[in-house]
């Protein structure tokens, strides 16, 4: 209701999550079979900078990481944090980077600041370029207290990807969709951190890790509610169903997509992308300077050809732009 007001009217909106498990997560030997207490690394965290024109979820992903990190330390465990963006670690050498610790932080996904029109993101950095602002807790003196009211937090694939690589993972307290639970398939760190203390004591309790994992790995990745094709099983059903009198706001009931016709329009759209990618490639090759000698006249034959493939390129353009709006149109007042 906040973030589709108008498409609730005629739209049906599914629930859905960021990220799903893979079936190559559930091989037995993808955690590599190391078990917690043979694991060099003690914590370990990868993130980007501190974007406080995201609200309380941006300390939830710069700040929190770094505190626990502060506190490992302080006795004597072996951390890898960083919230620098040249830090990042992809590909495969992310899920190496989490088999090669005992625990990992992953906040959850999402803001409490939402910049409906653009409106946030302007005043902050006209604040920060009056201002020295450093902390959420600086910027909120400039901003009024509903700019950072909303709890648009969710479960994420970070989540999913430790729980594959058997990392245990300290969490700030959350739902998660109701996927995760403290103390059974993560180590709950309380949002105002008094609970610090209690936290660090439990990665030291090897035995008390490995149930963590081990659990998670059997009653999270395992669960069809959270693997890639239950979600390509509902976007399907999605699709067949097509939309109810209610949804669409028509008197009468609109009839299911035929399949052969929604094959027949992605065809379509291939052969268009393929075209318009053709006549991309042709121009590139027709704009290269030639190795040659310099040109001492126009090429009338090679603007001609550029001119023919950008206008085709524009007509086609528009005439899809144009045809689905006027025959989504043309249904609704044949309708009514």
């Amino acid at each position: 209701a906040i973030l589709y007001p108008e498409s609730q009217a005629y739209s049906k909106i599914i629930d859905c999550m960021p990220g799903y498990v893979v079936e190559q997560w559930k091989a037995p030997d993808y955690d590599c079979g190391e078990s917690i207490d043979r694991r060099p690394m003690d914590f370990v965290y990868r993130g980007r900078p501190n974007r406080l024109r995201f609200g309380t979820a941006s300390k939830m992903k710069g700040e929190v990481p770094l505190l626990i990190a502060a506190k490992m330390e302080a006795l004597g465990k072996q951390t890898d944090v960083s919230v620098e963006q040249d830090d990042r670690i992809y590909g495969e050498g992310w899920y190496d980077f989490l088999r090669s610790s005992k625990t990992v932080y992953a906040a959850p996904g999402g803001y409490t600041a939402v910049d409906f029109q653009g409106e946030i993101n302007a005043r902050v950095a006209d604040i920060e370029s009056r201002h020295a602002v450093d902390t959420l807790e600086q910027l909120n003196e400039f901003l009024p207290p509903s700019w950072d009211c909303y709890t648009f937090l969710t479960i994420t694939p970070r989540h999913f990807e430790a729980i594959a690589c058997k990392t245990a993972q300290i969490l700030l307290r959350h739902p998660y969709k109701g996927v995760l639970a403290a103390d059974r398939h993560y180590i709950p760190l309380e949002h105002d951190f008094s609970n610090i203390d209690e936290v660090i004591a439990k990665c030291e309790d090897s035995r008390y890790l490995q149930d963590i994992v081990d659990r998670a790995k059997e009653e999270v990745l395992f669960d069809q509610n959270y693997s890639f094709s239950n979600f390509k099983k509902t976007l399907y059903e999605c699709i067949v169903s097509g939309k109810t009198d209610q949804q669409a706001g028509l008197e009468s009931s609109a009839t299911v997509p035929d399949m052969n016709e929604l094959n027949q329009q992605l065809d379509q759209e291939k052969r268009r992308l393929s075209v318009a990618y053709h006549n991309t490639l042709s121009d590139r090759q027709l704009l290269q300077p030639q190795k040659a000698a310099p040109k001492t006249k126009i090429d009338y034959r090679r603007e001609i050809i550029i001119i023919k493939n950008r206008s085709a390129s524009l007509i086609r353009r528009g005439y899809y732009r144009v045809r689905r709006p006027v025959a989504r149109l043309a249904k609704t007042v044949l309708r009514r």
